[in-house]
């Protein structure tokens, strides 16, 4: 989320040619937040310029960086988060909102 698109196509297209049969997971948000920074609990701690620059809608999108990439799964902080979001549940019956906050699991072969 702190990288720009061209940055993580270039990042992923290199970890392809590193990493061949290999798995990669991480957390992205969707691009509704891009921009949003200051308004992250965790970046309003921080007394840097942090921005996000990216996110996605679902991490299929990752597939038409590199051919060698395929996506597998993805999880929703709001699914696995437990007590942490309990203020917010009644946030989970939006989707859009549910699926803001992910975790992303793609293959290199």
């Amino acid at each position: 989320m702190y990288f720009k698109i061209e940055q993580l196509k270039d990042l992923f297209q290199k970890l392809a040619d590193h990493f061949t049969n290999s798995e990669i997971v991480f957390e992205t948000f969707d691009p509704i937040i891009v921009g949003k920074a200051k308004h992250h609990e965790s970046v309003k701690k921080l007394k840097t310029q942090s921005e996000f620059h990216s996110g996605f809608k679902s991490g299929k999108e990752i597939e038409c960086f590199d051919d060698r990439l395929h996506f597998i799964k993805e999880w929703y902080h709001f699914d696995i988060g437990g007590k942490r979001w309990k203020n917010m549940r009644l946030l989970w019956c939006i989707p859009r909102f549910k699926k803001m906050m992910k975790i992303i699991k793609i293959k290199i072969n």
